[in-house]
């Protein structure tokens, strides 16, 4: 190092002051929250996505998936608060792995029962479907003027 690079780094210690770690990442989180969940209840009821919410709160899978949708923020939240400070645990990084498989779960249950719902009338369409584009392709070709 230059003797100028020496003396900068000198003048800076002699000047430094201790400055206050950050607040532990559950109370970033609870700060956070503080601002973030009265926005969002606002957006839930200004602008409601479903007409049927009280009622669809009174049932089990709805619930549950709400509730480990918002576990899956809150403790994805508290993994990105921890792993912003040097030195602290990564193991935080796997906190948001259960909520989100419950949540996950709680919705490949729906999107199964939709599909065994959905697959007949799925499978009656595509036939109903495939008979009018046969038809239309078979009017089409009689039509074209490149025969």
């Amino acid at each position: 190092m230059t003797v100028d690079t020496e003396k900068l780094i000198e003048r800076l210690a002699e000047v430094v002051e201790p400055i206050r770690p950050l607040p532990r990442p559950w109370i970033r989180t609870a700060a956070w929250l503080l601002v973030a969940i009265p926005y969002i209840a606002l957006v839930v009821f200004v602008v409601s996505p479903r007409g049927d919410l009280i009622s669809k709160a009174s049932e089990w899978r709805y619930v549950i998936e709400q509730l480990a949708a918002l576990a899956t923020g809150i403790t994805a939240a508290i993994a990105a608060f921890a792993t912003v400070i040097p030195g602290y645990d990564r193991k935080f990084l796997f906190l948001p792995a259960l909520p989100l498989a419950i949540w996950l779960a709680t919705l490949g249950e729906g999107c199964v029962q939709d599909w065994i719902y959905l697959v007949p009338t799925v499978y009656r369409c595509g036939r109903i479907g495939s008979a009018s584009l046969r038809s239309f392709s078979s009017v089409r070709s009689q039509q074209s003027p490149w025969r």
